[in-house]
């Protein structure tokens, strides 16, 4: 039997509990049974969670967590119906994730007719007092007994969201992170990233800023990285670029003259142009922008074309340097000194 219950969730970090509202006679009948079949600090099961995250899907089919109990094979499905709820839901699955297990059975009781069912997702490892630790997933001891605790600190990664990401010291007995030393500043969450990176041998990219790496970022706050203009109407050519650049500069692209234009009064501290001669099609046609873009910018420009013949035109009309295509990535690291 499988039910899937619109409760309301309350946490309290302090406390360290969650409290299950049944909105619903059917919801109250499910904590009664869970009541009746599950004694004090004994665990339901996680099994796993479902649901999808879209615009167009109602919050209540959102996320949902499946936990079980031993009553005819009962399922208890745990339903977020508002944008907290939700969010807390996560919050459990992530520290269900890294430690939990389970829902622990706290307690039940009704309140103002209504029934509550409360639950733990941790217990203390010394003093077994039920804990939840949401975000801090891996904190073992209670507030209490954590304060007690002769801290042994070893480096590690931080569990948490994606953005949070990073190496810190973590108390090998406890699980509580080093405290900063008083008037430390924050490290900026790139360098987190670049930690990460090292340590763990992972590759750290950002969602919303495509291509963009925790070092590119922190070469632009430090003004150490170079940004370079890529006008190329071959895509296939212009990728290919940017990945023989990695991360050593920060790369723009523009696949028409039009762009190309836009790109170059947007970012006056460019500090490289790569020019392709024929932009777009077959016949060399940038010179003028090559002529156009000389007036101002001091930096090299780079006459970028697999013809000899073409190169020259470029040139001509004004660009420092040549260089074949599958060279060119070469050539720039070697301007920017970066090689």
């Amino acid at each position: 039997m499988r039910r899937r219950q619109n409760v309301q969730i309350e946490s309290d970090r302090v406390v360290g509990l969650l409290s299950f509202t049944a909105e619903t006679d059917e919801e109250g009948e499910v904590l009664k049974a869970i009541n009746s079949t599950i004694k004090f600090g004994r665990v339901l099961p996680y099994e796993g969670r479902g649901g999808v995250n879209h615009p167009n899907v109602p919050l209540d089919q959102h996320m949902w967590l499946r936990f079980s109990y031993d009553v005819g094979g009962k399922k208890f499905e745990l339903l977020a119906t508002t944008e907290e709820s939700e969010k807390i839901v996560r919050q459990m699955r992530d520290a269900l994730y890294y430690g939990g297990g389970g829902l622990i059975f706290v307690g039940y009781y009704i309140r103002n007719g209504k029934h509550f069912a409360q639950f733990a997702i941790g217990a203390c490892r010394v003093c077994h007092k039920p804990v939840i630790s949401r975000v801090e997933c891996e904190w073992r001891y209670c507030d209490t007994c954590a304060e007690k605790c002769e801290h042994r600190y070893e480096r590690g990664a931080v569990h948490g969201d994606g953005v949070d990401l990073g190496v810190g010291e973590f108390c090998g007995n406890c699980g509580r992170a080093k405290p900063k030393v008083e008037g430390e500043q924050e490290k900026p969450l790139y360098d987190h990233h670049i930690a990460a990176e090292q340590e763990l041998g992972v590759r750290v990219f950002y969602q919303n800023l495509p291509g963009i790496t925790p070092q590119m970022i922190k070469g632009l706050k430090e003004g150490t990285l170079k940004k370079v203009l890529v006008v190329e109407d071959n895509q296939e050519w212009s990728s290919l670029i940017r990945r023989g650049l990695g991360d050593k500069v920060l790369v723009v692209q523009a696949f028409t003259m039009e762009e190309a234009e836009a790109v170059f009064e947007r970012h006056p501290d460019l500090a490289v142009i790569l020019m392709d001669a024929c932009v777009p099609g077959d016949k060399p046609n940038t010179m003028g922008l090559v002529r156009k873009m000389r007036k101002t910018f001091k930096g090299p420009i780079v006459a970028i074309s697999n013809y000899d013949k073409y190169r020259e035109e470029l040139m001509r009309a004004g660009c420092d340097y040549e260089a074949e295509k599958d060279d060119v990535a070469k050539k720039v690291l070697e301007l920017v000194g970066a090689a």
